[in-house]
């Protein structure tokens, strides 16, 4: 159960990235910074940021952001009820 009781009830989660992972083709982008998710019974799904996609997907999936280096991950995240 998350912390904050309301969390428990999202719906959907949306994440825009705002700049380029190096791995998606900006040569001055950071490093890492993938979102990974981990959907039922399959393996990871890794999505190397890229300037303007939006990824939705079901709050209830779980999931991670690799560790960023060398310059700073920006993006928007939000969530539907």
């Amino acid at each position: 159960m998350p912390s904050w009781p309301g969390a428990a009830h999202r719906q959907l989660a949306l994440v825009v990235f705002l700049n380029t992972a190096r791995d998606a083709g900006d040569p001055e982008g950071f490093t890492g910074g993938v979102l990974r998710l981990y959907p039922d019974d399959s393996g990871p799904i890794d999505i190397a940021p890229s300037e303007g996609v939006l990824v939705a997907f079901p709050a209830t999936v779980l999931h991670e952001v690799t560790r960023v280096g060398d310059a700073v991950r920006d993006a928007v995240v939000d969530w539907f009820y």
